[in-house]
Parts: C-alpha cells; sequence; structure tokens
C-alpha cells in the first residue's frame, strides 16, 4: 500500500513538472536570452558619435527584444581595445576596416560580419589653396596619425597617383592637433576629422582637398567579432546585428527622440550631436547587404584588399593578416 502510494505521488509531480515546463514554454517571451544573463556580450565602443546607435539599441531594448544580453563598455586607447578583444575580455568592436586589418596584423582574431558606417566627408585632407590636386603634396608637410581613416585615406591617394609617403613629410600628430598645427600656419596641409576638418578650414585661403565624401566606402567601420566568438556564439552575433538595424531603422522613423537620447550618451547637446554626425552614414540593412554580398564578391572584401595593399607596400603590416569576412550572417540574418 505505502508502495502504491509512492508511485501515485511521483505521478502527481511528474504531471505537475510537465505542466509548469509546458506553461512556460508557451509563455517565454521572444526576448528570452539565448546566452545567459550571467555572460552578457561585452562590446568596446570609442568614444566616436558613428557609434552612438549601439546606445539607442540598449536604452530601446533592442538587444534584449533580441535576447541577447549585451554590455556596452567605453575603450578609448586603440592598444587596449586591441588587448581586450584579443584576450576576450570584450567580445566585440565596431572599428574601420583600416584599425581592424592593423589590429589583425598584431595577431587579434578579427571577423567582420556587417556595416556599421561609412563616413561621407568625416574624414579628409585640409590644404592651402596652392595645393589643388594630390601630386602638389609632394615635399609638402602634412600631418597626419599613422592608423587612423585620415591616414588610411592619405595612402589610398597616393597609391592612386602612384606615390608614397616618402613623397611627402609626415609630421605625426592626432587629428586635433593636426588641425590646430595647419590653423597656425606650420604645416601645408592636415589629415583629419570632424569637428576638426571644418574648424582647420578657418585659416584663409585653405580648402578641403579631398574628403570621404570623394571616396565612399574607403573609410568604412564595420561590426567585428573576435573569431572564436562568431564560431562559438553565432545565434548572439545575429541578435546583435538584428538590434543595430532595428535601431537604425527606429532612428529613422523618430530622429528627434532618437538623437536625443544618442546625444546624452555623449553628454552633448542636441546641436552639437547632429553636427558631429552630419559626414557620417550609419548602415541599415540594405547598406551592410549591398557591401557583404555573397553572391559576387563582397564590396568590403574589395576595399579590404586595397587597403591591404597600401599597408603593405608601406611596410604598416606584415601581411599576415587574422582580418576574416563573413558575409554568412547577413545572408541568413532574418531567415535562420
Amino acid at each position: 500500500m505505502k508502495k502504491t502510494k509512492k508511485i501515485y505521488i511521483l505521478i502527481f509531480l511528474a504531471v505537475v513538472v510537465s505542466l509548469f515546463y509546458l506553461s512556460w514554454s508557451q509563455n517565454t517571451p521572444t526576448g528570452a536570452f539565448i546566452g545567459t544573463k550571467d555572460e552578457p556580450v561585452r562590446i568596446s565602443l570609442l568614444t566616436y558619435t558613428g557609434y552612438a546607435p549601439f546606445y539607442l539599441a540598449k536604452e530601446l531594448s533592442f538587444f534584449e527584444k533580441e535576447g541577447v544580453n549585451v554590455e556596452l563598455i567605453r575603450i578609448d586607447d586603440i592598444g587596449e581595445g586591441r588587448a581586450a578583444l584579443k584576450s576576450k575580455r570584450v567580445d566585440a568592436a565596431p572599428m574601420t576596416l583600416d584599425m581592424m586589418i592593423a589590429a589583425a596584423d598584431a595577431g587579434v582574431p578579427c571577423t567582420a560580419v556587417s556595416m556599421v558606417d561609412r563616413s561621407l566627408g568625416a574624414d579628409g585632407i585640409v590644404t592651402t589653396n596652392e595645393i589643388t590636386k594630390v601630386e602638389d603634396l609632394q615635399g609638402k608637410k602634412i600631418a597626419l596619425q599613422r592608423g587612423y581613416p585620415s591616414y588610411t585615406l592619405m595612402l589610398y591617394l597616393l597609391q592612386n597617383k602612384g606615390m608614397k609617403t616618402d613623397d611627402i613629410e609626415i609630421i605625426e600628430m592626432n587629428g586635433e592637433d593636426a588641425a590646430a598645427t595647419f590653423i597656425a600656419r606650420k604645416i601645408d596641409a592636415a589629415g583629419t576629422w570632424e569637428p576638426w576638418l571644418s574648424k582647420a578650414t578657418s585659416r584663409k585661403n585653405t580648402h578641403v582637398l579631398i574628403s570621404s565624401r570623394d571616396e565612399p566606402g574607403i573609410i568604412s567601420d564595420v561590426l567585428v567579432f573576435n573569431s572564436e566568438f562568431v564560431k562559438e556564439r553565432p545565434d548572439e552575433v545575429r541578435a546583435i546585428m538584428r538590434a543595430w538595424f532595428d535601431a537604425i531603422e527606429y532612428w529613422e522613423e523618430h530622429k528627434e527622440e532618437s538623437n536625443r537620447i544618442m546625444a546624452d550618451a555623449y553628454d552633448l547637446s542636441l546641436d552639437d550631436f547632429i553636427i558631429m554626425t552630419e559626414g557620417v552614414e550609419w548602415s541599415d540593412y540594405n547598406m551592410s547587404q549591398e557591401y557583404f554580398r555573397t553572391d559576387v564578391e563582397c564590396k568590403i572584401c574589395e576595399i579590404k584588399k586595397t587597403i591591404e595593399k597600401a599597408y603593405i607596400n608601406e611596410g604598416v603590416i606584415s601581411g599576415n593578416s587574422l582580418a576574416r569576412i563573413d558575409s554568412s550572417f547577413m545572408k541568413g540574418l532574418y531567415t535562420l
């Protein structure tokens, strides 16, 4: 009798557990986390307004909606950011394609999966009016910061004209100092970015010789993951990509609200934020699909080859790059 009663109790408990599981599975929200809440996906961000939609996605819970727990970490030192991605202290970081190539050459296993933005005038070379074409830069002093977008733009322009950095005199300095030195009339040209690019033209008889608007795509930010993370947690990669595109779609439909949210993330006024993002085009799904196509040689792959060639020619990288472009995530983003 006691044995029979024990069996009934076990059956009753099994039914209760089954009903509880069935109820839970039917009522689990679409935002149920893919990974674990104890192990967030950590994304490193430079203090650059081009990455602002990540904060918009976080504030509006787009990551949570896609079922992924994301932590945004501000790291402004490039060396520290590389080390963090290599050691897996962070899992991902948006970065320009040239910065990804340099990081991969330094031993960081990098895989780019989608576009973040492209520079359309935010980076450029400002010169005196006497300099009207790239060839006129020969023998001139130009302030540049190696490994940064304006440096890459300069290499690309020189390469197209059959020139090398030996043909110009590079003065190493950051973008802000480059603009200030140019304004002080101590150099003939400066490679910099907004807001300093516009400020540099306050010097009389100067102009922007060429900017990223003239060469769209050369200065592009891509979403980069540690390559091992891509292999081990592909669902979370897709979730983060979808959350980004959700944020861009929301921004397009609610620009004032979105801009205020993003401006607050950088402690900027709304007007200053808008000015700082005028030369940046954020990538929606269609732009990423265009650059990461799989049916033909992808556009971002061609740009990567161009930059790698320029960097190898100038001795910036050894050529043993671990930088990978993976277009498969764009192809199956909304079908898997």
